[in-house]
């Protein structure tokens, strides 16, 4: 199974989950920590990784003044799993050169999942969340399930060690929902 970005054009990133997000999924959303730890809640959770690579600065890498430098950025896509199920995309990318000092351990993960590095240690501290709602025709999966014609919530935030940036983008997929769903009954 395979998950590819279709679309580097920016999404419309706001400070508020958009609007037509449904309340069930507001506390997802919002939710401070670990998301995997709190997929764990529903099963058994295994990190895919999709790719992991030294890529070209997309307009949309970082989402900040460093985009006017062309530096490339080590970029790491994921699919988090719940009991077979994928339910998360996610992708992290950092500058290159943070990638082999302050962010090295990311190079490193594996299949581990990226909290391991993240919710530990005292210097680093996670920015305010940025939401979005993208159309699934952006996104695509290896396999026959297709988004197309599905909304997909999405949140970012920026993670920062001394000065290194680590942007987090989760993308929730439709599964998580019915997962959560089949969770309260």
């Amino acid at each position: 199974m395979s998950f590819e970005y279709l679309s580097t054009a920016p999404l419309r990133w706001r400070p508020a989950p958009p609007p037509t997000a449904p309340k069930s999924a507001m506390k997802w959303l919002r939710r401070p920590g670990s998301l995997t730890a709190a997929l764990s809640r529903l099963g058994p959770v295994r990190v895919e990784v999709v790719q992991e690579s030294l890529t070209a600065k997309t307009n949309s890498a970082m989402g900040s003044a460093e985009d006017r430098q062309r530096e490339p950025v080590w970029t790491r896509d994921v699919l988090l799993l719940v009991e077979g199920v994928s339910v998360i995309a996610a992708r992290s990318v950092t500058p290159a050169a943070h990638s082999r000092c302050a962010w090295r351990a990311v190079r490193s993960l594996g299949e581990r999942p990226l909290a391991t590095i993240l919710y530990d240690d005292a210097s680093v501290s996670r920015g305010r969340f940025s939401f979005a709602s993208l159309n699934g025709s952006r996104i695509r999966r290896g396999d026959a399930l297709s988004y197309t014609g599905c909304r997909l919530l999405a949140r970012k935030s920026v993670f920062v060690r001394t000065t290194s940036p680590l942007l987090v983008t989760e993308v929730f997929l439709p599964e998580l929902w019915r997962l959560v769903e089949e969770s309260v009954c």
